[in-house]
Order: structure tokens, then C-alpha cells, then sequence
């Protein structure tokens, strides 16, 4: 919510609107083109009582991957398949009481079509 976030936005939108006013200019030549603009949501500001916390020994086994609204939670090798119930069943209390997240295994993800991929963590 910077000065400074706020121009780089502002500048970021101008230039797409000199490409989009470029597009439609070349449309006039007959060319077809099709324009996707996708957004991150990365300058969203998180509110502190919003962060969630997980102590680092429960996650001794493990290997984490990210730090935003989506964390990938591996198993590390030759450790004990057992620990991703336990971390699970944790997670799981500790989301309960929160209320600002939600956690799943890799096997209960088949309904988002995530289940079957090897990037997929096991939590």
C-alpha cells in the first residue's frame, strides 16, 4: 500500500493499455488475436493475527516448499510414513482453531485433480 507499489501498478496499467490500444490497432489488418491478462494476488497485505505459525521441530521430517496462501509439505526420504499422520492430525487441530486455513493429504485431493501428480506433497 506504498507510494511506490502504487505507481509501479499504476505504471504496469498504462503500458497495458498501450499494448491493448496496439492489439486492436492490428486487428484492423484482419489478424485474430487473443489477449490474457492473469494476476498473482502477491501484493495482497496479510493481516498478522491472519499469519499462521508452525513449530519448527514438527516439521524436523520435512521438506516445505513455499510460504504463501499454498504450502506443499514433502516427507523427507527414509523418514517414517507414519509422521505425515501425526503432522496431519496437527495441522489439522491447529487449522480448527484458527479458522484461516485448511489442510489436506495428497490422496484427498483426487476431486481437484492433484492426487496424481508427483509435485503434489504429501500434505
Amino acid at each position: 500500500n506504498s507510494p511506490e507499489v502504487k505507481a509501479a501498478v499504476q505504471a504496469v496499467d498504462a503500458q497495458i493499455g498501450r499494448l491493448y490500444q496496439g492489439l486492436i490497432a492490428l486487428r484492423e489488418t484482419g489478424l485474430e488475436i487473443n489477449l490474457v491478462i492473469v494476476s498473482d494476488h502477491g501484493m495482497h497485505e496479510v493481516r498478522p493475527e491472519r499469519v499462521i505459525q508452525i513449530d519448527e521441530p514438527l516439521l524436523t521430517n520435512f521438506i516445505t516448499v513455499g510460504n504463501g496462501p499454498q504450502i506443499l509439505i514433502y516427507l523427507k526420504p527414509n523418514a517414517e510414513r507414519k509422521l505425515v499422520d501425526d503432522l496431519y492430525t496437527s495441522l489439522k487441530k491447529l487449522a480448527h482453531s484458527n479458522g484461516h486455513f485448511k489442510v489436506h493429504r495428497r490422496e484427498d485431493m483426487s476431486a481437484h485433480q492433484y492426487d496424481s501428480s508427483a509435485r503434489a506433497g504429501d500434505i
